[in-house]
């Protein structure tokens, strides 16, 4: 299809230019909602990852451990490049840009701490190529389903917090859906105290 709108695109500038009178490339390709639907990873998968964990390098398993803990898109967890000043005690990064309700604070989760830096002065992953070599991983541990991938770890943390009882205000708080959070200032949105609390919820490996 994305080969197909390439040509419909030049065609119609031939068109627009007066070479051509018609665009025989266009409907050629029919109008499909084959979006592969994505499924949470369980236990069991994260056991097979864990298995095979020593054969990623130290920044891959930084980010999984993240992505795991917090429900990050792929995209927020590879642009920190800083944290914020602790609010009561609890360390915490600002993340999101794709919505006005992306953009929240993320408590750094319990399972993450000792694998930081004391603090983060700069950015802590190589965003090239990193949802190709942790998705290559994962059908190397023996992570066949199509419709398990990287993204799938935010499907799981959503079930974690939803099995865990909390509140939907604050699972959209951390997760950066559907409702505002820190859209406008650092004032908004609930205490990261709080918020950190339910993130420790989400678990990793567990």
């Amino acid at each position: 299809h994305k080969k197909i709108v390439w040509l419909c695109a030049a065609v119609n500038l031939a068109i627009k230019e007066g070479q051509l009178t018609f665009n025989p490339f266009a409907g050629v390709t029919p109008s499909l909602d084959d979006k592969l639907k994505r499924v949470p990873l369980d236990a069991e998968d994260l056991m097979a990852f864990l298995g095979g964990f020593d054969h990623l390098d130290a920044g891959d398993q930084l980010l999984f451990r993240l992505l795991a803990t917090t429900g990050m898109r792929l995209s927020e967890a590879t642009s920190i490049k800083s944290e914020e000043a602790p609010e009561g005690g609890v360390r915490f990064v600002i993340v999101g840009t794709k919505t006005e309700a992306s953009m929240r604070r993320v408590p750094l989760p319990a399972d993450v701490l000792p694998y930081l830096p004391a603090t983060i002065k700069g950015p802590l992953f190589k965003s090239d190529g990193a949802s190709k070599r942790l998705n290559k991983f994962l059908r190397a541990v023996g992570i066949a389903d199509p419709a398990k991938c990287v993204h799938s770890l935010r499907h799981r943390a959503k079930d974690r917090l939803r099995a865990a009882g909390c509140p939907l205000n604050l699972q959209y708080e951390l997760l950066g859906h559907e409702s505002r959070t820190v859209a406008s200032g650092y004032g908004n949105g609930s205490p990261v105290p709080l918020l950190k609390e339910w993130i420790d919820q989400i678990g990793f490996a567990s």
